[in-house]
């Protein structure tokens, strides 16, 4: 308590918001957190106490003592180095925290709806306190809402599980079961801060998007119903590519284990537990794909920690669209999705210097590497790529665009389609179509970087949705934070009434999605309106008629 009253009388003397909100008493004890013109913040309380690695994390324990929520808490472990105002200052393995912003002096009566984000970063970096993540512009901008962002574990750390998925030391899925925690926190303690448990929205961007189908299809398989939330918003979620099956991720805990020189060993769970955190970083990072477990999901080749399906610790069944259309007369919650328009170029420029070419023989290669040989015409032909080895044309945006139609928008245009035949009349899609002028800011210096200027990048959403020019490095132009604005408002409205439309947001109006037009909004600066049918002929055509299978 007393090094955080000395943080605090630091925060006053540099001049940094120092006003202190009233305690409130939580299920774990008194918390207090700071008021600043925009909001009251409450930065980094314990949702749950830091179990053994690898093991479900534990419910918190009571405390007599005060805890001042005025500062973020340390990430998940990790080596984050890409993204600037995305990564935590630093790490640690005991991370299970969450910050909450509200509206200034809110009570604790208010019954405000809640919306919950889970960060992206692909399972590997990323955290809850980020700059970027700051809600407080969001909140103050946008009265009536309370934003909650979580902490979980990423990795190894996350997704490691012993070869007996009974074992409770290491059952898998415990970057899931981290965020199911925050969410159980949530219904139990966000009524102390002014929130409703029974008004609440989960949102995530790309990874963090994945998590939200995931639990949707978790609590539907249990419950069949959605227990934790009641509405839905995915930010370029890669919904084509598939969950790890149980002998995909055999093979790469195999790999991790023997890496860490703990395979074969009489106990693997506990020699793996004896490594420091920073070997079990380390090796977390150097698992490549094997050829037998590739050839049964390519594209999962860039993503070696990701959830697995049936593991009882948190069960899934079905990948991402199959679970959707299965399920789509039953899922009645209203949804939000969308895309950035050149969703595949920073993943492809991450695998594939900009500076090398990629020619004809090459960008053949990658199509048949990552989705079978077998279609390597078909796919060609649709997207012109010559067969001919002496053709000199550069396929770098032809690849990406490829992987953007695959994992991103044809998936989104099939569930859209799914579920608005179904029945389900609130279903909100969206294109978004604007770089940002600070975009070195944003995506940095990295080798991969200088396409995203002049590309809408995967995250290029981001800073327009949160708004955090008050704590981040990242600044608009005028146009910019109107634009900004715009976004906010509907993003929290559709929180407070599963509905992105209000007087108060900027026109047009966003149409639901329609089976007849395929409907989605154009969100950019100067023309936000509508696009018909995007990439949907013969693009999303074809990508149905051959499955979300790879």
């Amino acid at each position: 308590m007393i090094k955080q009253v000395l943080l605090l009388g630091f925060i006053c003397i540099i001049g940094i918001k120092c006003e202190l909100t009233e305690p409130i008493q939580i299920s774990q004890g008194q918390v207090q957190g700071l008021r600043n013109s925009y909001a009251d913040e409450f930065l980094g309380i314990k949702y749950g106490e830091c179990p053994k690695r690898f093991a479900p994390v534990k419910d918190v324990q009571p405390s007599n003592q005060t805890f001042y929520a005025i500062t973020p808490a340390p990430g998940c472990m990790q080596n984050c180095t890409s993204y600037p105002s995305a990564c935590p200052a630093n790490s640690t393995e005991c991370c299970f925290t969450l910050n909450i912003y509200r509206p200034p002096q809110t009570p604790n009566n208010a019954n405000l709806p809640v919306m919950v984000h889970f960060n992206g970063g692909s399972y590997t970096v990323g955290a809850a306190g980020v700059p970027l993540l700051n809600a407080s512009r969001l909140v103050g901008l946008n009265q009536g809402v309370i934003v909650i962002t979580c902490n979980y574990r990423l990795q190894a750390f996350g997704f490691y599980f012993s070869d007996n998925i009974t074992d409770s030391r290491a059952p898998g899925n415990v970057a899931l079961l981290d965020q199911q925690k925050c969410l159980e926190w949530i219904q139990k303690n966000v009524i102390y801060f002014g929130g409703d448990p029974s008004n609440v929205t989960i949102w995530g961007q790309s990874a963090g998007a994945s998590s939200v189908g995931f639990h949707m299809q978790q609590q539907f398989l249990k419950y069949n119903e959605f227990k934790l939330f009641h509405r839905v918003i995915f930010q370029s979620w890669p919904a084509g590519i598939q969950p790890r099956s149980l002998k995909q991720s055999k093979a790469y805990n195999r790999q991790f284990a023997e890496l860490c020189g703990c395979y074969p060993s009489i106990d693997v769970i506990e020699c793996l537990r004896n490594k420091s955190a920073a070997d079990i970083l380390k090796y977390s990072s150097l698992i490549k794909y094997d050829i037998p477990t590739y050839l049964n999901k390519p594209l999962t080749v860039g993503l070696p920690w990701d959830a697995t399906l049936n593991l009882p610790s948190f069960y899934l069944q079905y990948g991402n669209v199959d679970f959707i259309n299965r399920y789509a007369c039953q899922i009645n919650i209203p949804v939000i999705w969308g895309i950035d328009k050149d969703e595949g170029t920073l993943f492809i420029d991450e695998a594939v210097n900009k500076s090398v070419p990629l020619y004809s023989p090459v960008a053949i290669g990658i199509i048949g590497f990552l989705w079978y040989p077998t279609n390597v015409k078909k796919i060609s032909k649709l997207y012109n790529i010559s067969l001919l080895s002496n053709v000199t044309e550069d396929y770098h945006d032809t690849i990406a665009q490829i992987l953007a139609d695959y994992a991103f928008t044809c998936p989104m245009r099939n569930m859209s389609r799914a579920l608005t035949l179904a029945g389900n009349t609130n279903i909100y899609s969206y294109v978004f179509d604007y770089i940002i002028q600070a975009v070195q800011l944003l995506y940095g210096t990295s080798h991969w970087a200088p396409d995203c200027y002049t590309h809408v990048c995967h995250k290029s959403e981001m800073p327009f949705v949160f708004n955090p020019s008050n704590v981040s490095t990242i600044q608009f132009t005028d146009e910019e934070e109107i634009f900004a604005q715009s976004i906010g408002c509907r993003w929290t409205n559709f929180g407070k009434t599963g509905n992105p439309n209000s007087l108060l947001c900027t026109s047009p109006t966003w149409n639901t999605f329609s089976i007849n037009t395929n409907t989605s909004l154009n969100l950019t600066l100067d023309t936000t309106g509508y696009v018909n049918n995007y990439r949907g002929s013969p693009f999303c055509d074809f990508w149905d008629s051959l499955g979300y299978i790879f």
